[in-house]
């Protein structure tokens, strides 16, 4: 879980930018949005697509780092 502006900050983007790219990925049911004070943290939706997309990820760096 990260706000606009760690994700912004690791991806190299300004806050604007990545606003408008995660109210995408909210709108699709990627990521998921819950307020902490005057910050929005976002992280992955838990959904069986995206659990199951993370896995390939996942195996696809281990393949790769070998």
């Amino acid at each position: 879980s990260l706000s606009v502006r760690d994700l912004g900050a690791i991806l190299g983007r300004g806050k604007p930018a990545t606003s408008q790219h995660l109210r995408v990925l909210r709108d699709g049911g990627v990521v998921v949005a819950r307020r902490r004070g005057r910050a929005v943290i976002y992280s992955l939706a838990q959904t069986p697509m995206i659990s199951a997309v993370v896995q390939v990820i996942d195996r696809a760096a281990s393949i790769a780092a070998a």
